[in-house]
């Protein structure tokens, strides 16, 4: 997945940031995790951050909300949830990012046993992925 993201992301000339790739063994389907995020985020112009970034644990988690939400326990709830505007990056670069969730969803997160949810509201896409099954890997 990495590799992939990385090539679309210097095609693009987009900014992107590799975080660890290897996982410490038999840290998934644990509630606790370390402070490193592994997998890569990237910037298209115009746009927030998208990170397609997991905790320790395997469970996908953002940079910011690792650092805001991560030793909260009152907010606990928000450190998995992940989300990015596109808004002002245009219709073509909007419709690239798209293009690339899907192609991730049918052949990286299938593997990993991940399942990426669209809604399609007025003027606006939502992408999220939902956990369904126990071992990712990148």
């Amino acid at each position: 997945m990495i590799d992939e993201v990385k090539d679309i992301a210097e095609i693009y000339e987009w900014k992107y940031t590799i975080h660890k790739t290897h996982f410490p063994k038999n840290s998934f389907q644990k509630s606790e995790y370390n402070s490193k995020l592994y997998g890569i985020s990237f910037t298209p112009h115009s746009s927030e951050t998208i990170c397609l970034t997991f905790l320790s644990n395997g469970k996908m988690c953002s940079g910011a909300n690792l650092k805001y939400f991560g030793n909260a326990d009152n907010y606990k709830q928000y450190l998995y949830m992940l989300s990015s505007k596109t808004q002002f990056a245009g219709s073509t670069t909007h419709k690239i990012i798209i293009h690339l969730l899907k192609h991730l969803n049918q052949n990286i997160f299938k593997i990993l046993n991940l399942k990426m949810k669209e809604t399609i509201g007025k003027q606006k896409t939502n992408l999220f992925w939902k956990k369904i099954s126990k071992r990712i890997t990148i």
